[in-house]
């Protein structure tokens, strides 16, 4: 006969205490690089509400997304609204194969191939920090990008993963941001 795995609360506490859980917060760590955290239970000021399928809203910044791409931004400081062209959405990925006969391997482009997103989902909707996770592929090599708001922060952050198999070519991320911005 088995036994039924431990519940979290047998795992996590002991003499009546839960005293470990996990916690995604945002603190500043000082120099000596360690900080502590306590708090409290209690009951949430207002019921969390339910993210929109296809929108990151912290507050300050709101994206947008078609299909699993980020298509476009609002700045709720500025007012301003901007749009990507469908063709190349801001973090498109897309593979350029070259001619690899050429010095250096570097030799005209013969062909391109775009990523195709093929799952995709809200990951994370706040207090801390809001992710939308794409995932597909770019020709047979599997990817996923990944695009996060964080509280407090006018900041988009894209996390590009490739499992690239070593082809000819290289890799490009289109940002066609109509703005300058630091990578």
């Amino acid at each position: 006969l088995s036994t039924p795995p431990p519940s979290l609360d047998e795992l996590l506490g002991y003499a009546g205490v839960r005293w470990e859980i996990e916690a995604l917060v945002q603190v500043p760590v000082p120099a000596g690089g360690w900080n502590t955290i306590c708090w409290a239970p209690g009951t949430p000021a207002q019921a969390p509400s339910t993210p929109e399928p296809d929108v990151l809203d912290n507050g300050l910044l709101r994206v947008g997304f078609e299909r699993g791409r980020l298509v476009s931004i609002a700045d709720a400081h500025s007012g301003q609204t901007w749009t990507a062209p469908l063709a190349t959405p801001f973090g498109h990925l897309r593979a350029y194969e070259v001619d690899a006969t050429k010095p250096l391997h570097a030799g005209p482009v013969l062909g391109t191939t775009d990523a195709l997103w093929e799952r995709w989902q809200v990951t994370e909707c706040g207090p801390v920090r809001w992710t939308m996770r794409s995932e597909g592929h770019i020709g047979p090599c599997p990817a996923a990008l990944e695009v996060r708001l964080y509280r407090g922060e006018r900041r988009v952050e894209l996390h590009v993963e490739v499992d690239w198999d070593g082809r000819d070519g290289f890799l490009a991320a289109h940002l066609p941001f109509p703005f300058a911005g630091e990578m």
